[in-house]
């Protein structure tokens, strides 16, 4: 969201409420994975998982690996005013990352992991994944709701595309709050003129 990335917290607050007074609700990301004809989905913060203390621990070493390798959360993807240490958590706890490293645990090696998501997928969990093939050999397959991304050895077959579209979300939001403005603004117009028609 354009006003969460500028860090005006207040106003991503008021647009938050306006949204939900309105009755607009944003969908909820899931990510799934197909292993031995059984699928597993994963929301952000998953840990309902019969595997989940593996899960975890694979998350652990991946991210100890990635940061020895360069990585760095994008931590301006956190939709909530947090402090570093815990937008950084927040990011790495996406439904994609989880499902990757179950993914990696429940499959053998050299099989490519295939990831489905309902929504695009986030910047920082894109550039994870790009380091996360690298350090582990493995194709990645995700799946999102805009098209397929294929990281094999550090590189998206996007070519990273995502990096070149990251305003178009921020566009988008832009446009939907002037529009809950107008909407808004009709409302307390529609309730005026009923008023004194009486």
């Amino acid at each position: 969201m354009l006003v969460i990335a500028e860090c005006r917290w207040e106003e991503a607050t008021n647009v938050r409420k306006e949204m939900r007074d309105i009755g607009i609700k944003k969908n909820v990301g899931y990510s799934w994975v197909a292993v031995k004809n059984k699928v597993h989905v994963f929301q952000a913060k998953d840990s309902s998982h019969e595997m989940n203390s593996a899960i975890q621990a694979m998350l652990a070493k991946l991210r100890g690996e990635m940061k020895k390798a360069g990585y760095v959360p994008d931590t301006n993807l956190s939709l909530f005013d947090l402090e570093e240490e815990e937008k950084a958590s927040e990011v790495w706890y996406h439904s994609e990352k989880i499902a990757l490293a179950f993914g990696l645990i429940a499959l053998p090696s050299g099989v490519p992991i295939r990831i489905t998501k309902n929504l695009r997928i986030c910047g920082d969990c894109h550039s994870a994944i790009k380091f996360i093939s690298k350090i582990v050999g493995r194709e990645i397959i995700v799946r999102d709701n805009n098209r397929f991304h294929r990281f094999v050895d550090g590189w998206c077959s996007c070519k990273d595309y995502w990096d070149l579209a990251a305003d178009v979300p921020s566009t988008c939001v832009a446009i939907l709050h002037r529009c809950l403005v107008r909407v808004f603004t009709w409302r307390s117009l529609t309730v005026r003129d009923s008023g004194s028609a009486g």
